[in-house]
């Protein structure tokens, strides 16, 4: 009796066993962002790790797939990211980085199977395990997150101090054949570097100095300074510009001299008072098209990052010239130069915005492009440029210049 009893156990086990094993993998639900993977291929389990079809994992986070029947090699290019793994091999290749994998990839049901949560944290997206669930939070989502964090930690600040730099080559082409040729070889390898040391104070009080490291060129008259320095001053109601080359230029007594530019137009106070609102501040950079496009951890001197990076091109910049223009007299003239300004240029700039992972405040930030201008029919002004910030002495008294003596802003000044 006991060894049918222990027979007929057996053979129930034996019987439920593919069954429950069955019913733990149809368990499984894949959530992106919040809303269910409908997946062709069921998920496979390899060593406790799930397995999800590479062309569907791959195009549902918006990368271009790829799979090399020959070298039985997958590779999926999203942004600047390429991620290749091959079939049985248990290393996966970032930009060319290699890491170990804890399970190869295979092939199951004639389709390749990569690895889940490798897959997805290489493009960088987050990966959890709740009760049968995967969720996975898109790097694109987790940024939007995280910059509405850092948006609301850093409007929390009183003040704080920046510092910058920035390195600016400018090439021109075209110019016409009576150019001096040592001018225009000077032209097409022009070399500058500029300084940048800012204030701010809550709510809308910044002082911007600005150092411009002037280049060699035989071309330059002897008593040309080494370097020029531009300050902006804005007390959230007037702009307040100090160039002493200026006041020089325009026969001042003091070149040392304050000038005040017209009051900001309530379009753009407007615009300045939402931006105080976190949520309003991130809806503003999506209207203008401005969204992160990837996210990425680092250490940097034992502290860890967010990095999400940004985009920013011509037509992100013409929405916001167009649209939020800080000043209210601006002329036909002005009007029409800046129109042609935005035909004719052409810009790519990657802005790359570190959140610390303690503060969730972006307290350093660097940026890399390339901008092209028709400065004149045929001539052409091409700059590319790199520059990185950091941000210190947070909630610490800030010291603003003294412009009680500013003049008005001439009209030909203003148009410089």
């Amino acid at each position: 009796m006991k060894k049918k009893l222990l027979s007929s156990t057996l053979a129930l086990g034996l019987m439920f066993g593919p069954a429950m094993a069955m019913a733990e993998e149809e368990a499984i639900s894949i959530v992106v962002n919040d809303q269910p993977m409908v997946l062709e291929t069921a998920p496979v389990w390899e060593q406790d790790r799930i397995l999800l079809p590479f062309r569907e994992l791959g195009e549902k986070f918006g990368a271009k797939v790829n799979y090399i029947e020959e070298e039985q090699a997958i590779v999926a290019t999203k942004g600047e990211k390429t991620i290749t793994l091959v079939i049985g091999d248990n290393r996966i290749c970032i930009n060319g980085e290699t890491e170990e994998l804890e399970v190869a990839p295979k092939i199951a049901n004639d389709r390749a199977m990569v690895p889940l949560r490798a897959f997805a944290q290489a493009f960088g997206a987050d990966v959890q395990w709740d009760a049968g669930v995967v969720r996975i939070a898109m790097a694109e989502n987790r940024a939007m997150e995280l910059l509405l964090k850092s948006t609301y930690a850093s409007l929390q600040l009183e003040s704080y101090t920046f510092e910058g730099q920035i390195n600016m080559q400018t090439t021109v082409t075209g110019l016409p054949e009576e150019v001096d040729p040592a001018m225009n070889a000077s032209l097409n390898n022009m070399d500058m570097n500029i300084a940048t040391l800012g204030y701010f104070e809550k709510p809308d009080k910044y002082y911007v100095v600005n150092t411009v490291f002037m280049p060699e060129l035989e071309e330059m008259p002897p008593d040309m300074p080494e370097s020029i320095s531009t300050e902006v001053y804005s007390d959230g109601n007037y702009l307040y510009m100090n160039m002493s080359f200026l006041g020089e230029a325009m026969g001042l007594e003091e070149s040392d001299q304050w000038f005040r530019s017209e009051a900001y137009s309530e379009a753009y106070k407007e615009l300045a008072k939402n931006s105080q609102d976190p949520v309003t501040a991130v809806e503003q950079m999506v209207q203008m098209g401005i969204e992160p496009i990837a996210l990425e951890e680092k250490v940097i001197n034992g502290q860890k990052y967010y990095v999400i990076q940004f985009t920013f091109t011509e037509k992100e910049y013409s929405f916001i010239a167009e649209n939020n223009y800080p000043f209210t007299n601006v002329t036909p003239q002005g009007q029409e130069e800046m129109q042609r300004f935005l035909e004719n240029l052409q810009l790519t700039i990657t802005y790359n915005y570190y959140i610390n992972a303690d503060t969730y405040v972006s307290d350093l930030f660097d940026f890399s492009g390339i901008q092209k201008i028709e400065a004149e029919p045929g001539v052409i002004v091409e700059q590319t440029f790199k520059g990185s910030a950091v941000m210190k002495n947070l909630n610490e008294p800030v010291t603003f210049p003294d412009v009680s003596g500013a003049i008005e802003m001439p009209a030909e000044l203003a148009q410089f």
